[in-house]
């Protein structure tokens, strides 16, 4: 499970890819498809760790465009 604790909305008009997608991956950020724009994620969680800035994270995980990250049942919307 992934927390997502600091994240930009940018909305665009057009969905490309199924939500949940990743688009971009970046060195600061990556970028989250949703059902109503794009979620641009800077500072992430993983159980049992503190949080991090997502340049600390990918130093540790592989994140690839087009992997789907699913919601996991009983978190919040």
């Amino acid at each position: 499970m992934l927390k997502i604790w600091k994240a930009a909305v940018e909305k665009k008009d057009e969905i490309k890819q199924v939500p949940g997608t990743v688009l971009e991956v970046e060195n600061d950020f990556f970028s989250v498809q949703t059902g109503n724009g794009v979620l641009k994620v800077k500072e992430v969680q993983l159980p049992g760790k503190k949080r991090m800035k997502v340049n600390v994270f990918l130093r540790g995980n592989v994140l690839e465009t087009g992997t789907l990250l699913k919601r996991v049942e009983g978190t919040t919307k």
